[in-house]
């Protein structure tokens, strides 16, 4: 724990300090008296330190704070943080599992976890925080659609940068890995290279569990979407082909079949070969169902995004292809039916947890 015998405040915006400190402290840290280092406390007032040489802090220094790229900066550093934190938090336990860590050795390991890294991911957090407030999307948009804090947000801002570069939703779709191409859905395929961003494809990701979990809006558009998708879910004739079949459930007439691993196909594909078939029925598994339902969310969300922030920024905001062509089937939602939306659920909520803290019965 590191030793702070004095202080003296100086000027400074995110409040610099003057520190002395042992120097044995100093030398097993590789720093030297006059050194500029960033000090993040947690809520238990425990204190880590980077360097100001660090790639975080040497990266920040001297960007605005506004700026799409610190944004950017901050998101990544964040996920690639907490995606550290956690791949150690489950290292622990699976070495508790095993027997080659005691419950109070995993206890102190879990302990540093808390102390170095959770407390850089809540600073980075406020910081986020702090820089988004002023800017315009976030205050009329993003800060009122639950399921969106301020790291989806401020990840969301610094990966698209400009809204202006997206002239159609689909331009800002294809880009983030939600279009489709000759009437298929964007995915990774080998051999081939990605034509849009991963990382903003995986916030979106993100993003959608996010809704699913704490509610609001989209998560009453995602149940809609899940039961649409349940519907469409009849069984289909596929070819005996391996790549055509990986990934599917085999239908059957008196309920679900095996899923249709890469291990298990070839021994399907040999039997209905013997059976004289040149193709099975198909449908898709429950996990195929859930992404296809939580995708048309994400598209939904990233459309009215585009839809809000072009009109924040005073730029044409065409009709949605849908809206232009009359397809059947299909509803066009605004931006400010959402706000309003949102504000209904959450008074709803609101009014929901006073009747349950009086005691009162909930209204049939």
């Amino acid at each position: 724990m590191l030793d702070l015998k004095t202080h003296e405040l100086l000027n400074g915006d995110r409040g610099t300090v003057t520190i002395s400190i042992p120097a044995r402290w100093l030398k097993r840290n590789e720093l030297a008296a006059g050194n500029t280092i960033h000090l993040f406390e947690d809520a238990d007032g425990w204190l880590t330190v980077i360097p100001d040489t660090d790639v975080l802090a040497g990266k920040l220094k001297d960007i605005p704070p506004t700026s799409p790229e610190y944004m950017t900066i901050l998101s990544r550093t964040f996920y690639a943080i907490q995606k550290q934190r956690i791949e150690a938090g489950n290292r622990i336990a699976m070495n508790v599992r095993d027997q080659r860590l005691t419950e109070d050795e995993a206890a102190l390991l879990n302990a540093h976890l808390k102390v170095g890294l959770h407390a850089i991911e809540k600073n980075v957090k406020r910081d986020m925080t702090r820089v988004l407030e002023p800017i315009p999307i976030y205050r009329e948009w993003f800060s009122k659609i639950r399921g969106v804090g301020p790291l989806l947000a401020g990840a969301i801002i610094g990966e698209i940068s400009t809204i202006e570069r997206f002239e159609h939703i689909s331009n800002l779709w294809s880009w983030a890995g939600f279009g489709i191409h000759n009437g298929v859905a964007d995915r990774r395929r080998a051999g081939e290279k990605s034509h849009w961003n991963p990382v903003m494809k995986n916030i979106g990701w993100k993003t959608g569990k996010s809704f699913i979990k704490l509610g609001g809006y989209f998560r009453l558009a995602y149940d809609q979407f899940k039961l649409e998708e349940v519907v469409k879910n009849t069984p289909c004739a596929a070819p005996l082909d391996p790549a055509e079949l990986a990934g599917y459930r085999l239908w059957l007439p008196a309920g679900d079949g095996t899923i249709l691993t890469k291990d298990v196909v070839p021994g399907i594909i040999k039997a209905a070969k013997k059976a004289g078939n040149t193709t099975i029925r198909i449908c898709r598994t429950d996990g195929h169902v859930d992404n296809r339902a939580n995708r048309r969310n994400i598209k939904l969300f990233l459309g009215l995004t585009w839809m809000k922030w072009r009109e924040l920024e005073g730029l044409s905001v065409s009709e949605p292809y849908i809206a232009e062509h009359g397809l059947a089937g299909h509803t066009i939602v605004h931006p400010a039916e959402v706000l309003v939306a949102e504000e209904t659920l959450q008074a709803e909520k609101k009014a929901e947890k006073a009747r349950e803290k009086a005691g009162k019965p909930l209204e049939q």
